[in-house]
């Protein structure tokens, strides 16, 4: 959960907890997963 709080942080400011700062954008979140699921691919792509 750390590292998601510290996403938050740097991508909207605040403390990451949504307070003080703005909450996570649902098309932000999409765009996310998208990235973790292309790397993963990027990396089984390359361990080999």
């Amino acid at each position: 959960m750390d590292y998601l709080r510290f996403r938050l942080v740097t991508q909207y400011g605040g403390d990451g907890s949504g307070r003080g700062g703005r909450s996570a954008e649902p098309r932000d979140v999409v765009n996310y997963l998208a990235w973790c699921r292309d790397w993963r691919r990027m990396i089984r792509s390359h361990a080999g």
